[in-house]
């Protein structure tokens, strides 16, 4: 019965990446990562291609926090100095979308981003900005909202989710009192609540995308279900069981003392985020005893690998579309080579196809071979 239920994930996932999902219920699929994936030290033997496309180095721009690709193949950077960058791959060019500034068509600090047909969503402090990505003409977007939010994800007719790791209601963040996703129109009006606040949550990594522009919300207790966020609606797409070594409930307030570091150290795997897909292959990390960095990937057969990267954590999966996940990758910036499978994979393959070459940044793409 498991592995039917693992086979409709891929089903539905996978061989309809551009459609929307299908209901879901409650009693949604159960992976088990620890039973269904293969620990690994060495990638090369599961790794069916990998292209480097040098990115102009005409703009600077630092570590990227998020990857976006539209319906275009596009690349959308979201860096840590804030800076909203589009990379054309066919046409080798690199330039800001909008910048920051206080003026009609700027922003002033960039939460989080997400796209919904040509426009980039931006999550600006009390507003969600919308920047047309091919025209410097001021964009109709505007949605004003009441409060600070962490994540962002479009809705339909111009509504969008928006996550907060915070209660609207002061003192109340340890409680479970109020709601942590809302999905709101395009005057700002709260249309629908979701997932009660139970556990401790964070403000990072809690909105990804995935093939065929799909958003998916991290799960926020040691239930760890994820949710497909489309259209108007949030349906769970699957629950991880970690077995023995799943974190008890609400770990971070009563074992933890609401320590982070003690909550982070435990010798239980917590914090699943990053879900990407493409049309054959799912990849998630999580947190994992001892504050490792464990990556999964399961392919259409609900089996898979998973590795530990090294502890300088700057080259990970960022994004996917139909065919390849995407990584940023920048050869002068690299460390734990002989730690970190995927980078000592890539340091390999970047010596052999690129030589010694350093231009500043590059984009990875790789495709993975059926397990």
């Amino acid at each position: 019965m498991r592995k039917l239920y693992v086979y409709s994930i891929f089903l539905i996932c996978f061989l309809s990446c551009n459609e929307s999902w299908k209901q879901i219920d409650d009693n949604c699929p159960i992976l088990k990562p620890l039973n269904d994936t293969e620990l690994i030290s060495d990638l090369n033997s599961h790794i069916d291609d990998v292209t480097f496309d040098c990115i102009p180095n005409n703009i600077y721009f630092s570590d990227v926090n998020k990857l976006l690709i539209n319906e275009n193949g596009d690349v959308i950077f979201h860096d840590m100095r804030g800076q909203m960058l589009l990379y054309f791959m066919q046409e080798d060019s690199l330039q800001i979308i909008v910048n920051r500034g206080r003026a009609a068509n700027e922003y002033i600090v960039s939460h989080d981003i997400a796209i919904s047909g040509d426009y980039l969503l931006l999550l600006d402090e009390t507003k969600v900005r919308g920047f047309n990505l091919y025209s410097t003409e001021e964009s109709p977007i505007l949605i004003p909202i009441d409060y600070p939010y962490d994540a962002i994800a479009p809705g339909k007719d111009g509504s969008v989710f928006l996550f907060s790791a915070y209660s609207m209601k002061p003192h109340d963040n340890t409680k479970q009192k109020d709601n942590l996703l809302h999905l709101r129109d395009i005057n700002g009006r709260i249309l629908e609540d979701y997932i009660k606040r139970e556990d401790c949550t964070f403000t990072i990594g809690n909105i990804s995308q995935a093939c065929g522009n799909r958003y998916y919300l991290r799960p926020q207790n040691n239930r760890h279900i994820f949710y497909e966020l489309t259209g108007d609606e949030i349906i769970p797409a699957f629950r991880l069981d970690f077995g023995d070594q799943n974190i008890p409930d609400r770990y971070f307030y009563t074992d933890a003392g609401e320590d982070i570091g003690k909550y982070m150290l435990s010798p239980y795997y917590k914090l699943p985020m990053d879900l990407h897909h493409t049309s054959t292959h799912m990849f998630f990390h999580c947190c994992g005893p001892g504050a490792s960095d464990i990556n999964f990937i399961y392919d259409e057969s609900g089996k898979g690998f998973r590795w530990q990267s090294g502890n300088s954590g700057n080259v990970k999966i960022l994004g996917s579309d139909t065919d390849y996940f995407y990584m940023i990758y920048n050869p002068n910036n690299v460390m734990d080579k002989d730690s970190d499978p995927m980078i000592g994979f890539l340091s390999e393959e970047f010596h052999n196809k690129v030589g010694n070459y350093s231009e500043n940044v590059w984009l990875v793409k790789l495709k993975f071979k059926p397990f």
